[in-house]
């Protein structure tokens, strides 16, 4: 209304833009977890429910494997990585979550792992379901690890200390990010 005041043409194309999200919305809803809630004055409300929240277990064993290169793109779910102990996998991952995940592992000595959201769309999610998600992620410390971690909106919790790591990157976003290191001396670049 105060755009249609100052420029008819601008108020009609946020009006436009505004029903053409909405419609939008509606269309893609059902495919990242949003579900009718009920109405209000006979027009749906949305809301994520959790019949789409999944539990997923990703892993991959070490095998002969004798370094790897793991890439984790933590998106906005609240994370823990941390050293596994008397295990056979090179990755043992739990995660809770809405939406697909990309899972991807390859090579048998040089093993290289990517982790991630697939296409997630994390918009309007119902606090009360947030504190359900969470991933929970487990790494060998039997070989040399190269390890990029993409840090996004949620916590993560990160001790990498009992890990052998070769290479470390951290791209953090506005999530808070706790690592903890092993005692040592790092060359930054």
């Amino acid at each position: 209304m105060i755009f249609g005041r100052l420029s008819p043409v601008l108020g009609a194309l946020i009006g436009i833009l505004a029903i053409a999200a909405v419609v939008a919305l509606l269309i893609a809803g059902p495919s990242i977890g949003l579900q009718p809630a009920g109405t209000f004055f006979g027009l749906p409300i949305i809301s994520l429910s959790n019949a789409d929240l999944k539990t997923e277990r990703f892993t991959e064993p070490l095998g002969p494997a004798a370094s790897a290169q793991i890439t984790l793109d933590l998106g906005s779910a609240p994370a823990s990585i941390n050293s596994l102990s008397d295990s056979t996998n090179l990755m043992d991952a739990t995660l809770t979550h809405y939406g697909e995940i990309d899972f991807r592992a390859r090579g048998e000595q040089r093993k290289t792992i990517y982790l991630g959201s697939k296409g997630a769309v994390q918009f309007g999610m119902n606090p009360a379901h947030w504190e359900l998600v969470r991933w929970d992620i487990g790494l060998s410390p039997k070989i040399p690890l190269g390890l990029s971690i993409d840090g996004g909106s949620g916590r993560a919790d990160i001790d990498l200390a009992g890990l052998q790591l070769s290479q470390l990157t951290i791209d953090g976003a506005s999530g808070q990010l706790k690592l903890r290191l092993a005692a040592g001396k790092y060359l930054s670049l």
